[in-house]
């Protein structure tokens, strides 16, 4: 586990999260927007970013229809990890000030449509030139055995649910090879991204995976009753990936997961 808990002041309330020892996090839908999971997804990516201005906030609100509700910031935000080391923000100034020795955080915000945003919380130029990585082609910054894990991964995935086992492959070129969809949809195309992605976590740093409601299964390919179980599968392909410290998770139930709440400070 690598955040211990979560405090943010909303107007003149304060909400607070503790989170359990656990790869996977539910989130529950709050009794408001502002103890939501989805303002809690906005927080602890702000606070990553060491920007506590609001600006993704605003952006993702302005640009989503639903699923990302949140309220603006106001007031000050406490991330505090598991090793000692605090992240505090204020939305005045929109500055963090930072407590302790961080770890290094490999994060990944999925926003809509299939995008996600991918960044380092420590200032690291090989580490964002990893991450400016063209992964829909062959790339020889991860390792073919790598690539064949996320193809596996991709398929195991997406089992049985358009009639094949394998949605995904790989074809030998005198390059390298290139990546073949034998089905060219979106979420074929969005899950495979996303988890090539976490493979460009560098190996001494920690990945967090920051999940809201996954629209990429709503495009009309997928029947209402498979996408919770897309949604369930991709979630446990992504926790058992070597460097996976937490993926948090504000979309509807999971079968297996049981959905902590923010509360609100009396």
């Amino acid at each position: 586990m690598i955040f211990k808990s979560l405090k943010y002041a909303q107007g003149s309330e304060m909400y607070a999260l503790t989170l359990p020892d656990e790869k996977i996090v539910h989130l529950g839908k709050g009794k408001s927007v502002n103890s939501s999971g989805n303002q809690v997804l906005e927080t602890v990516e702000s606070l990553l970013m060491r920007d506590y201005s609001g600006y993704y906030n605003k952006l993702d609100t302005q640009a989503s229809t639903s699923g990302f509700e949140a309220s603006p910031f106001t007031g000050k935000a406490i991330l505090s990890f598991t090793n000692g080391a605090t992240i505090i923000g204020d939305s005045k100034t929109g500055n963090v000030d930072i407590k302790g020795d961080l770890p290094k955080v490999h994060c990944i915000r999925y926003t809509n449509g299939g995008a996600f945003r991918s960044f380092g919380n420590v200032e690291d130029a090989d580490f964002s030139d990893m991450l400016s990585t063209d992964m829909r082609e062959y790339n020889d910054r991860i390792s073919g055995t790598n690539w064949l894990k996320i193809v596996k991964l991709t398929n195991n995935v997406f089992r049985g649910i358009y009639g094949s086992d394998n949605v995904v492959h790989l074809e030998t070129t005198p390059l390298g090879f290139t990546i073949k969809y034998l089905y060219d949809v979106k979420p074929v195309q969005s899950v495979f991204l996303l988890l090539a992605e976490c493979m460009l976590t560098p190996y001494d740093y920690k990945r967090v995976v920051l999940l809201p409601p996954l629209d990429i299964f709503s495009d009309g390919t997928i029947n209402k009753d498979s996408k919770d179980i897309l949604t369930s599968r991709l979630i446990q392909a992504i926790s058992m990936l070597k460097g996976t410290q937490l993926v948090l998770y504000s979309g509807s139930d999971l079968p297996h997961e049981k959905a902590i709440n923010v509360r609100l400070i009396k």
